[in-house]
């Protein structure tokens, strides 16, 4: 999806964050930032 379509979307949907990640994370990696993540939600 093009940059310009996301926007689109985005703005259609008065969305107030966009997230965007990559695939590629496996093993302790992933776990990693997932325990990051929730650090930050706190």
């Amino acid at each position: 999806m093009p940059a310009t379509q996301i926007l689109e979307e985005a703005e259609k949907e008065r969305s107030d964050l966009i997230v965007m990640s990559t695939h590629g994370r496996t093993g302790l990696a992933h776990v990693l930032c997932l325990a990051e993540h929730e650090d930050r939600r706190r």
